[in-house]
C-alpha cells in the first residue's frame, strides 16, 4: 500500500557483491506466438481470420539473472575476446523441471510426495519439443539431458528429415498446410542438390576433394554433418538445435564465394559448441545490436545474412565484420526475436540459401541474381504475430511488468443488478477548467462530482484505477497532467492536486491512450502547428511522465485507442479506422497506417474504444457538426474479422443514430 507496483518491481532487483544482478518475480509473458494457428496444423498465418498472440494478456513468473562475462569464462581464458567471433567466448544455456517420482493422494490429508527426482521437461532451444519432436517421443525428450542426447541417435531423425519440412513440399504435403506456401525448401539447389525429406542433400559429396578441409570433411569433424543419405537437414538443422555452427567452410555467408557453397565466404556466426545436444548457444564475444539502430531486426541472424550478402558497406568484403543483429537467434535470444518465424523460416531452407544454396528458381546460368523470388517469399514470411503485447524494458530485467488484475488484460467485472461496483466516467471539458465525474454507486444511486483541472481546454483523459491516478491531456498548456490519488482526493472531500506534468511537446493536442507503462497523445494539424499531424509517445515513471519517440503522420488523427502494441485511430473526416500495428517499435520520423478500414455509413467519427477480450470496437458518429440530432454510436462485433478485408459493411454493424441515441455530436 502507498507505492506503486514498478516501485515494488524495480525493489525486487537485488544485486551481488560479485556484480550478479537477479530477479524473482511476476511479468509480463515475453513470447509471442499464434498458439491457435501454429498448433492447428501450422495455421499461421492464419487463413481464415487475423493472426491472435496466444500469450498476450499472460504473466508469467521468471527468474532473471544478468551475470558478468568474466564470470561465465572458462578458466585461462582471456577477459578480452581475440574476435567477435572468438570459440572461447560460446555458452550453451539449458534449464529443467523435476518432481518427485511419486505422490499419494488421500481423501482426508494433504497430498505427500516422496521418492527420487524425476525431470519432466526441458528447454534450451525453444520450441524444439513443441514442433519438432515427434509427439510419441515427447516425454522421452523431457525426461533425458542434452548431454545423453548427444549419444542418441533415433531423435536425430527429427532433424534430418523434420516433420514440419512434409508441409513445404509440393510433392509430399505441401498443399495441406496454405499457411506454408511461402515457404519451399531446395529441390535442386544449383540444379543438383535436394533437400526435401528423404533425400541426399549434400551426402553425395562425401569423401570428395569439394569438401575436403571443411566442416563436412570427415578428418575435421567426424561424421556428424553428413552421417548417411537420406539424411539432407544434418548440414543445417541438426547443428543449429544440437552442435552450434562453427565458423568454417561451409557455414560462411555466400559473399565472396563466387558461386561455390563450399568456398570460403564472409563469418557471421561461430556458436559451435559439441558438448551436448539441444541448448541455447550463444557467443557472448559478438557485440550487441542497439535497439535504436535502424538496422535491428527481429529476424535475428536471417536479417543478419540479408545484410551481409545485399547491404554495403557488409557485402563489399569477405572480412570478419560486426553486421547487425548477429547477436540474434539462434545466436541466443534476444526477447524481441521472432524465433517462431525465424525457425519456420530454417526449416524453409533459408540457412542453405544463406551459405550460397539457393532456391531452385535460381539458374547459376541465366538468373542476374540469386535474390529470387522463392528467396525473397521465404524471406517475406510470416506468422501475423511479430512482436509482444508489451514493449520491453531497456533496463534489467528488460521484460514488460505484468498485467494489472484489474487492466485491460482483466476481463470485464461481473456487476449484478445492484450494481456491486462503482461505475465511473472521467470526463475533461474544453472550455469550463474542469474534470467531472460520473457514476452508479454500489446502491444504484447516480452521482456526480466536478474539480478545477490545470488548464480551461482539455480533452483527453484516462484514469488508471489501480494506482488511482488521472492523467489529461491539457490543451492551454500543451502538456499532460498527472493527479495522483485523485479517487480518494474526492473521497475525503478535498480537491485533487497536479503532482507533476509532462514537458511541452505538443500543440493541439487532441486524444491521449495509455497501458501501464506508456501514454500516447494524438495532435491533429492546425496553423500554431504547421499543419502537422503527429503521434507521440511518452514512458510514465514513477515520478515523471518523459517522452520518448514521436512520429509525424499524414493522416488527421482524433480519437485513439492502445490494445497492447496495435494502435487504433480515428481518420478525422473521414468513415476511416487506422491501425498501426507495432507502434512502440516502430523507427524514423514518419510512419504510416498498416491498414485503413472503411465504415459503411459512418459520417464522421472522432471516439473509438476496442475490447480485446470480446474483440468489439465501438465507434462514435458526430453526423453533421451542424446538427444536434444525428449523432450516434456504432458497435462492431468480431471486429478483427469482420475488418479483414478493409471495410466494414453495414450488415456488419449495429448502429444507433439520431433521436434513438438520444447523441447531439458525440466525441467520444
Amino acid at each position: 500500500l502507498g507505492t506503486t507496483y514498478e516501485t515494488l518491481f524495480n525493489d525486487a532487483i537485488t544485486t551481488a557483491s560479485s556484480g550478479e544482478k537477479v530477479f524473482a518475480g511476476p511479468v509480463d509473458d515475453p513470447f509471442f506466438v499464434d498458439l491457435g494457428g501454429i498448433f492447428d496444423l501450422g495455421d499461421a498465418p492464419r487463413q481464415g481470420g487475423k493472426a491472435v498472440d496466444g500469450l498476450a494478456c499472460y504473466n508469467a513468473h521468471a527468474i532473471a539473472i544478468q551475470v558478468p562475462i568474466r564470470i561465465l569464462l572458462a578458466s585461462g581464458v582471456p577477459n578480452v575476446p581475440e574476435n567477435i567471433l572468438d570459440p572461447n567466448y560460446v555458452v550453451g544455456v539449458w534449464a529443467s523441471a523435476s518432481r518427485p517420482s511419486i505422490r499419494t493422494l488421500s481423501a482426508t490429508a494433504d497430498p505427500v510426495y516422496e521418492g527420487d527426482w524425476i525431470q519432466v521437461s526441458r528447454i534450451g532451444m525453444p520450441l524444439t519439443n513443441e514442433a519438432v519432436i515427434a509427439i510419441g517421443d515427447k516425454d522421452y525428450w523431457n525426461s533425458i539431458t542434452p548431454y545423453e542426447e548427444i549419444a542418441e541417435t533415433t531423435l536425430d531423425e527429427y532433424f534430418y528429415n523434420p516433420e514440419l519440412g512434409l508441409y513445404m513440399d509440393d510433392d509430399l504435403f505441401g498443399g495441406a498446410v496454405p499457411a506454408f506456401s511461402p515457404l519451399r525448401i531446395q529441390k535442386a539447389s544449383l540444379g543438383a542438390f535436394d533437400f526435401t525429406n528423404g533425400a541426399d542433400g549434400l551426402f553425395g559429396l562425401k569423401g570428395s576433394d569439394a569438401v575436403a578441409g571443411t566442416a563436412l570433411d570427415d578428418a575435421v569433424f567426424g561424421t556428424l554433418l553428413l552421417p548417411a543419405p537420406g539424411k539432407p537437414r544434418s548440414v543445417d538443422l541438426w547443428p543449429i538445435f544440437h552442435t552450434g555452427v562453427p565458423n568454417v567452410v561451409p557455414y560462411q555467408l555466400a559473399t565472396g564465394k563466387e558461386g561455390n557453397p563450399l568456398a570460403a565466404g564472409k563469418p557471421f556466426i561461430n556458436n559451435f559448441l559439441p558438448n551436448g545436444g539441444d541448448m541455447l548457444r550463444v557467443n557472448l564475444a559478438v557485440p550487441v545490436t542497439d535497439r535504436d539502430d535502424p538496422n535491428f531486426s527481429s529476424l535475428g541472424l536471417i536479417q543478419a545474412a540479408v545484410l551481409g550478402l545485399t547491404t554495403p558497406p557488409y557485402f563489399l568484403t569477405t572480412d570478419l565484420e560486426f553486421i547487425p543483429n548477429m547477436d540474434g537467434f539462434p545466436n541466443g535470444r534476444r526477447l524481441e526475436d521472432d524465433v517462431t518465424r525465424i525457425e519456420l523460416q530454417a526449416v524453409g531452407g533459408a540457412v542453405l540459401a544463406a551459405v550460397g544454396l539457393w532456391y531452385d528458381d535460381y539458374d547459376p546460368n541465366s538468373s542476374p541474381s540469386p535474390l529470387t523470388d522463392d528467396l525473397l517469399s521465404v524471406l517475406s514470411f510470416t506468422t501475423g504475430v511479430e512482436n509482444n503485447d508489451l514493449a520491453f524494458s531497456s533496463t534489467f530485467p528488460y521484460m514488460a511488468m505484468p498485467h494489472s488484475g484489474t487492466g485491460d488484460c482483466s476481463g470485464e467485472p461481473f456487476l449484478n443488478s445492484v450494481f456491486d461496483l462503482d461505475a465511473q466516467v472521467y470526463v475533461s471539458s474544453n472550455n469550463s477548467s474542469s474534470i467531472a465525474v460520473y457514476g452508479v454507486s454500489e446502491d444504484n444511486e447516480f452521482f456526480s462530482s466536478e474539480t478545477p483541472s490545470g488548464g480551461e481546454d482539455a480533452d483527453g483523459i484516462h484514469y488508471d484505477n489501480v494506482n488511482d491516478i488521472l492523467y489529461q491531456l491539457n490543451r492551454s498548456n500543451n502538456r499532460i497532467d498527472v493527479y495522483k490519488g485523485f479517487k480518494s482526493a474526492l473521497s475525503d472531500e478535498m480537491t485533487p492536486a497536479i503532482a507533476f506534468s509532462s514537458s511541452t511537446d505538443f500543440i493541439n493536442g487532441r486524444e491521449i491512450a495509455a497501458n501501464e507503462n506508456n501514454i500516447i497523445v494524438a495532435q491533429d494539424a492546425n496553423d500554431a502547428n504547421g499543419n502537422q499531424n503527429r503521434i507521440l509517445i511518452y514512458k510514465i515513471e514513477a515520478d515523471a511522465i518523459t517522452l520518448t519517440n514521436e512520429f509525424d503522420v499524414d493522416e488527421n488523427l482524433w480519437g485513439i485507442h492502445l490494445d497492447g502494441n496495435r494502435l487504433f485511430a480515428i481518420q478525422d473526416n473521414s468513415n476511416l479506422l487506422v491501425i498501426y500495428d507495432d507502434i512502440f517499435n516502430a523507427t524514423g520520423n514518419q510512419i504510416s497506417p498498416d491498414e485503413k478500414i472503411a465504415v459503411d455509413s459512418l459520417a464522421r467519427t472522432h471516439g473509438l474504444t476496442y475490447a480485446s477480450l470480446e474483440d468489439k470496437m465501438i465507434l462514435t458518429d458526430i453526423g453533421a457538426a451542424s446538427s444536434a440530432e444525428d449523432g450516434g454510436f456504432i458497435v462492431i462485433n468480431n471486429f478483427m474479422a469482420a475488418s479483414a478485408d478493409g471495410q466494414i459493411q453495414l450488415e456488419e454493424q449495429i448502429k444507433i443514430e439520431g433521436p434513438n441515441s438520444m447523441l447531439g455530436n458525440p466525441v467520444d
